[in-house]
């Protein structure tokens, strides 16, 4: 079922178009990185990786409560009959329809 929403997700997800944001990330990274030696350059790239992870995970989550609601939403409408005529409307349309 995971792998069914994940591929859900990917079809039905626009791209976001944040790619002065991306770059402005960029910059700040290299320029944060000129300062951090080895070992931190490790310990901030396992934080990017576990930032990144995360708001996979939230939008998955975002992603299926959506489509909850949306499920939801449907069963609901699906459970009322469909608009109709009461049979008296029904018959005096036909009626003013004939005339």
């Amino acid at each position: 079922m995971y792998d069914y929403m994940m591929s859900l997700q990917k079809y039905f997800s626009l791209p976001l178009e944040c790619e002065e944001l991306e770059q402005q990330i960029k910059v700040q990274c290299c320029q944060l990185r000129e300062h951090l030696n080895q070992q931190d350059r490790r310990t901030l790239l396992r934080l990017i990786d576990l930032e990144i992870e995360l708001r996979d995970k939230a939008a998955l989550n975002s992603f299926f409560s959506g489509f909850r609601l949306a499920t939801g939403i449907h069963q609901e409408l699906m459970s009322y009959p469909p608009h109709g005529f009461d049979a008296e409307e029904e018959k005096q349309a036909i009626q003013e329809g004939g005339d």
